[in-house]
């Protein structure tokens, strides 16, 4: 019998099957391109590039910059640290690695992982010459740390691919297509079956298969084979002929992988690490911010001790030149001018750190608030000049403590964080248990066969001990 058309209109609705149910994550939207039907049925499979890290400063840098001279408000360089600090630019992809994810755990993969570390911000120039925990530097430190403790169980952030419990159905659907040319030649030793001494088969086989899986444990298989065999046996009823099958199989789980909450558990994962991402991006900004502002002060404090500085050189000064008049005079001893030496010899020295101090401190602060750094010859030459003053409020305002604890608790992000790997161990718990039952699948197979071709017009030998010699299958038959 010829196959049926209708086999080939089926094997097409069925490669034209949508990706996994539930896929929902969001996607950017893109401009449509050319390239018909095929374009669209595997724009969900192609993969989206994503922009390089921007180096480039934002112009507030430079606006600020007069006379050689950065004139610097708080605002300013908060405002600076949001469009210019390479760690929250950085940790703007983790939203977009978490997306990916969830788009791999919707169509069946395992989970990777995505990135959770928080970078610590810059510490303070004292921190730094002397090794303490100083001003941006303990805040910063306190913040990253919290945040690596905070959600480290969740994910390793390292391309470490692992699972627990049942296996998970493929949710895309896969195709596999084969094709096959042979040419053989085949020496008899009786020509009854084959009619020929020396068998000569030339093989075409293609053939396409279909796997596609499903959340509530379901595995449906679709094989289409096709074989075209041309020969010069004389005794084939058909040649050249072809032979084509369809096959069918379902198998549903029943006990061990059955059900939409155990194989979908990966996708609830992914789609609460989307938001575990969100929340270590708000630490980022937190941890940054923090980090900014404490430079900041630090640098009006180390102004403000260079100008004490100043004063106690100056007065060092005074007392030198007093105790000088004073001995000229006889009133003094000798050794008070020694002393004086030494007091302007030290207050010289206090005041050369402390202006050093304040060197650093603003080299500190253009490498936080520019991408490019001292690289700049017209950023690296500027003085930071900090337009805010500490000013000590005539009223603190008195906040129980018990606010500032709910307010932390309600603010935090790592607090946010360790209840999603609270509920992300739950969920992971069901594949867990569902491991523990026994295998139990209902297993359904259909299978059609089909066979045509053209009546053979090769000779047969009249006798079944003798046979022609060797004739090519295309010449006969032509």
């Amino acid at each position: 019998m010829k196959p049926n058309i209708f086999l080939a209109a089926i094997l097409c609705v069925l490669l034209a099957v949508p990706p996994a149910i539930g896929q929902t994550a969001p996607q950017p939207a893109q401009p449509a391109k050319a390239g018909g039907w095929f374009s669209g049925f595997s724009k969900a499979y192609q993969y989206r590039e994503e922009a390089p890290v921007n180096l480039a400063n934002s112009g507030r840098l430079e606006s600020l910059l007069r006379a050689g001279k950065v004139y610097l408000s708080l605002q300013d360089a908060i405002a600076l640290a949001l469009e210019n600090n390479l760690d929250i630019e950085i940790q703007r992809y983790g939203p977009r690695i978490a997306d990916a994810e969830v788009l791999r755990a919707e169509a069946g993969g395992l989970l990777r992982g995505i990135p959770v570390d928080v970078q610590a911000g810059p510490s303070s120039a004292v921190a730094q010459v002397t090794g303490q925990a100083g001003g941006a530097g303990g805040a910063a430190g306190g913040a990253g740390a919290g945040g690596g403790g905070g959600v480290g169980a969740i994910t390793t952030g390292a391309a470490i691919i692992t699972t627990t419990g049942t296996a998970l159905p493929n949710l895309d659907p896969v195709i596999t297509t084969q094709y096959q040319w042979g040419h053989r030649s085949i020496p008899q030793t009786n020509s009854f079956t084959t009619g020929t001494n020396s068998l000569i088969v030339e093989n075409h086989t293609g053939n396409m298969y279909l796997r596609k899986g499903f959340l509530t444990g379901t595995t449906l298989d679709i094989g289409f084979a096709n074989s075209n065999t041309l020969t010069n046996a004389g005794r084939a009823d058909f040649n050249p002929y072809t032979s084509s099958g369809l096959s069918l199989q379902f198998t549903q789980k029943l006990l061990q992988g059955f059900g939409i909450a155990v194989n979908n558990r990966n996708i609830r994962i992914a789609k609460n690490s989307r938001q575990v991402s969100d929340l270590v991006f708000r630490q980022q900004v937190i941890t940054t911010v923090s980090a900014i502002v404490g430079l900041y002060w630090d640098l009006v404090s180390f102004n403000e001790d260079v100008k004490v500085k100043r004063q106690a050189l100056a007065l060092a000064e005074k007392l030198y030149n007093d105790n000088k008049k004073q001995v000229e005079i006889g009133t003094l001893a000798p050794i008070e001018i020694v002393r004086a030496e030494a007091e302007v010899a030290r207050s010289q020295q206090e005041l050369t750190v402390s202006e050093t101090r304040v060197l650093l401190q603003e080299t500190i602060l253009k490498n936080a608030l520019s991408r490019t750094g001292v690289a700049s010859p017209t950023i690296a030459e500027a003085r930071i000049v900090a337009t805010d003053q500490i000013r000590i409020p005539d009223v603190d305002p008195v906040v129980p403590i018990q606010d500032l604890m709910s307010t932390a608790l309600d603010n935090r992000p790592e607090i946010a964080q360790v209840k999603i790997q609270v509920e992300n161990t739950k969920i992971g718990l069901k594949g867990t248990k569902s491991a523990l039952l026994p295998s139990l699948d209902v297993v359904a197979q259909f299978q059609n066969n089909g066979q045509a071709g053209d009546l053979n017009k090769l000779p047969i030998p009249p006798f079944p001990g003798l046979s022609p010699d060797a004739v090519s299958p295309r010449d006969t038959n032509s």
